[in-house]
């Protein structure tokens, strides 16, 4: 199964904003369900959902009432645009995302410790896009709704899907 990113606005059938319960009607039950929160105890919380044979994960906040907020994904049948994702070099992934007009790209390495080899990001602020690699290949997409200067999310338009 192919899985295209729309930017800001999911992946099909999924759309960001969606609730809980939409998404289990969608996809049925995720195979595990972690909740966490960056920072500290006051934090807001996330929920992230795992389906394992989609190799994909949605993230839902608290903050914003637990609607889909994230999809993760590692299916190496991600497109974008038709064109496939996983598996690319930095430089790869550059040069075929150059006539989309997504701003400037940010890098980021994040240390590991010495048994893991630092994982690298690419992200692109302006569309809420990022790719991590390993091993200086695509290894994961990650994307959400579209942000404002402001930091509150633009949501899709759901009655014209």
């Amino acid at each position: 199964m192919t899985q295209n990113i729309l930017i800001g606005k999911g992946m099909s059938p999924l759309t960001f904003g969606l609730t809980k319960p939409d998404v289990k009607s969608l996809l049925g039950e995720p195979n595990e369900v972690e909740r966490f929160a960056f920072g500290g105890e006051e934090d807001e919380n996330t929920e992230a959902w795992h389906y394992d044979e989609l190799e994909i994960s949605l993230s839902f906040d608290e903050d914003e009432d637990w609607v889909l907020t994230g999809i993760t994904t590692s299916n190496p049948a991600v497109t974008l645009d038709n064109v496939e994702l996983m598996g690319l070099s930095k430089d790869a992934l550059q040069s075929a995302l150059k006539n989309f007009d997504f701003g400037e790209a940010e890098e980021d390495t994040l240390e590991e410790d010495l048994q893991n080899p630092a994982m690298e990001m690419l992200t692109y602020p302006s569309v809420n896009l990022m790719f991590w690699f390993d091993e200086g290949e695509v290894s994961e997409v990650q994307w959400g709704p579209i942000i404002t200067e402001d930091g509150e999310y633009l949501w899709p338009d759901t009655e014209n899907e």
